[in-house]
Order: structure tokens, then sequence, then C-alpha cells
């Protein structure tokens, strides 16, 4: 398993000037399809990219130790970071930025905040509505695995 501040690494050496909000769903979608394409169940999932559960924020899921470490630490753990070595891992992160890299911050923030996991999570609340809701990763499978 990588922090999260590994995959955040990868992602902003492919694109140096990129969001934090780009760089959150990137690891967002990251994480989705990991979730999805190594494990078999929802009640259980036993492998995981990184440890950090996102919250369902206003403008989409966030992980809050990287918000942390953009806005408070000027990205130091990000930047202090091992690279990731596995050539399957970098294969695979490869191919979810060739899915999701080419969207503007905007355009993947719009289709973020149709996914079943974070609709579910926030419930009903109005967009502008602050929420610090945790988003089950379990949702999260289960919206990937029907979508195939």
């Amino acid at each position: 398993m990588y922090s999260i501040f590994q995959i955040a690494k990868y992602y902003k050496q492919k694109e140096n000037r990129i969001s934090h909000r780009k760089l959150q769903l990137l690891c967002w979608y990251a994480q989705s399809w990991y979730l999805f394409l190594n494990n078999n169940h929802k009640y259980n999932i036993k492998e995981r990219l990184f440890d950090d559960i996102p919250e369902a924020w206003t403008h989409g899921a966030t992980y809050i130790s990287l918000y942390d470490d953009i806005y408070k630490n000027d990205c130091r753990g990000i930047n202090s970071s091992k690279d990731i070595d596995s050539k399957k891992t970098i294969k695979f992160l490869e191919e979810v930025y060739l899915e999701y890299g080419k969207y503007t911050t905007s355009e993947l923030e719009s289709i973020m905040l149709q996914e079943y996991a974070f609709c579910k999570a926030r419930n009903g609340m109005k967009p502008s509505t602050p929420s610090c809701i945790k988003i089950d990763i379990r949702d999260v499978f289960d919206d990937y695995i029907h979508r195939q």
C-alpha cells in the first residue's frame, strides 16, 4: 500500500501546475478504480491504494491529509514522499491519468459530483452546505461494480 502523498506526487510530476482540486480528484479516481479492480466484494475490501478516506466536501471528495499538506505544509509531504517504483502501479496510475487527466478541474469536479458514493454521503444536502462526512469505500466499490 502507498501513501496518498506518493500518489499525489506521481500526478504532480505529470502535471506540474496541477490545481489542488484536480490533484484531489485524480487521487479519488485512482483509489476508486483500484478498489474495484482489486477486491471481490464491498464487505470484504482488503486492497486499497492508500489508507486515507475522503470527506464529501462541497466541491467533491477531499482527502484531509492531502488538503492539509498542500495548504499548511507547502506540499512537504508530497515532495518528500518516496517515488513509486512498481511498474504495475505506475501503469495503473498512468491509465487513470489518461482517462481523467485530460479534463479540466471544473470538468472533473462536475463528473465527481455525480458519483453515487459522494451523493450518498451528502444525502440530499444543498450543494453549498459544508460537510465533513466520510465517503464509505464500500459505496465506492458498489458504484463501480454496477458500472460493469
